[in-house]
């Protein structure tokens, strides 16, 4: 099983409550994307890579997810990141780290468009073996500069929203190049951001690795986070 830690919780009828927490399941990031002063990252450096650890038990089923979050001021984005990244760091509420990102926050799960495809799905990353993984949201000219999802070198596809297949191409004109609305679930609108930021998009991601306990019940490993880029949507290379 992938190394995990028990935490005994004690209930109104003073019976223990066993619950499991899994080991953060990424051991690397290599040069995450930041936002620099100006509102903004480089194409160059706008591609979120990690390595993700083998499962020690070939018999334990389980997948690695990441997942994002769209914000329209770097000021709340920072600050819902910088909350996620100390649970993580304390040991008392790591565990609830999943909880608060996808419940408090709102983060929903990445999907990918696999090449041939005219349909999203979710992007799951197995366990079963060693993985390096290396994700760009956007397109910026073509060749490495592209959209993609890379599994150990291979291009399992195009990364996009939770809803309808959309891309994070936010400058672009195409079918499902849209902007984020102010209802859509996978994005935090703000409406006082500074007047330096108009038009400019965050996306932060983390991965998180889940599996089924005994009773089929999902558990989660502590968030990781990932990295976060600026999209300018005045301009269709980012």
């Amino acid at each position: 099983m992938l190394a995990g830690c028990l935490i005994f919780l004690t209930v109104s009828c003073g019976l223990d409550v066993v619950r499991v927490v899994l080991d953060d399941f990424v051991t690397d990031v290599k040069d995450p994307p930041v936002v620099d002063s100006e509102y903004k990252t480089y194409y160059d450096v706008c591609e979120f890579t990690f390595t993700t650890k083998k499962l020690d038990n070939s018999t334990d089923m389980g997948n690695g997810y990441v997942y994002y979050k769209i914000y329209n001021r770097y000021s709340t984005a920072y600050s819902q990141v910088s909350n996620l990244v100390a649970m993580t760091e304390d040991d008392n509420r790591k565990g609830n780290s999943f909880t608060s990102m996808s419940n408090t926050y709102g983060y929903k799960e990445l999907h990918v468009k696999t090449p041939g495809s005219a349909y999203a799905g979710s992007f799951q990353i197995s366990n079963a073996y060693h993985n390096n993984v290396s994700i760009r949201l956007t397109n910026y000219s073509s060749g490495s500069y592209n959209a993609h999802i890379l599994v150990d070198g291979t291009n399992v596809g195009v990364p996009v929203r939770n809803t309808n297949s959309l891309t994070f191409d936010f400058g672009r004109k195409g079918d499902n190049d849209k902007l984020p609305e102010e209802t859509d679930q996978d994005f935090n609108y703000q409406t006082n951001w500074e007047p330096s930021e108009d038009g400019i998009y965050y996306v932060a991601l983390f991965s998180v690795f889940m599996m089924f306990d005994d009773n089929w019940e999902s558990i989660y490993s502590p968030v990781h986070y990932l990295g976060m880029v600026a999209i300018n949507s005045k301009t269709e290379n980012n």
